[in-house]
């Protein structure tokens, strides 16, 4: 179930519906993902609409611009009466002042700072999603590597049990039941380790999804966890 889980992550992130069907190798025994930083990096979405706020505020510096006076510097080369160039040029500025008009630049104003305004509320909400969503990950995955720790602890004390209780069922003292109860205890805390364990990966891979950072390095150290 815990593969099940990771494979499906693996399809949405990947783009790839062939995913689904392919063969996945099952994790290494004991292999975790590494703790990451849950302040670092963000997902391209949050670059994209960096942009977009970007051109919202050209937008709007264009529209203020547009409600001044422009001054232009223009020269131009004289001609003699054959109307041939000569070496002289003349200079000329000209001062462009805006005429009324029914209030439509004000307009545009207005609307250019409401697009700025909404894009800034944008770009805030989504940066406070996406810390949100790091810092969940991240203590998504520092609770999966120590429910994990403590189910291969647990395990260790488990075997011993069972260890004990075969003697104890060879010298007389237990019972066939008393052994197959130490062996499904230990078989539960194996698979409380699975779960644990894919519940890191699963984890470390929504984090750096959260930070823009599930690339190819991602999955050739994931592939490297994978038995052979």
């Amino acid at each position: 179930q815990g593969l099940s889980a990771v494979r499906q992550q693996l399809v949405a992130h990947a783009g790839d519906n062939a995913l689904a069907q392919a063969p996945m190798r099952p994790l290494r025994h004991g292999a975790l993902p590494p703790l990451l930083d849950a302040a670092e990096g963000a997902p391209p979405r949050r670059a994209a609409l960096q942009a977009e706020r970007d051109a919202r505020e050209r937008e709007l510096a264009a529209a203020r611009q547009s409600r001044w006076p422009r001054l232009s510097l223009q020269a131009q080369a004289l001609r003699d009466l054959q109307s041939r160039p000569s070496h002289e040029r003349s200079w000329a500025l000209q001062l462009r002042i805006p005429l009324w008009d029914s209030g439509s630049r004000g307009a545009a104003l207005d609307a250019a700072q409401q697009r700025l305004r909404a894009q800034d509320a944008e770009l805030q909400q989504l940066e406070r999603e996406l810390q949100r969503e790091r810092a969940t990950q991240a203590e998504r995955l520092q609770a999966a590597r120590e429910q994990h720790a403590t189910a291969v602890g647990a395990m260790a004390a488990a075997a011993q049990t069972v260890a004990a209780m075969r003697v104890g069922q060879e010298q007389g003292s237990r019972s066939t039941a008393d052994v197959l109860l130490a062996l499904q205890t230990l078989s539960q805390l194996r698979s409380l380790a699975v779960q644990a364990q894919a519940e890191a990966w699963l984890a470390w891979i929504e984090l750096l999804v959260a930070q823009g950072r599930f690339d190819d390095a991602a999955l050739r150290q994931l592939n490297q966890e994978l038995e052979g």
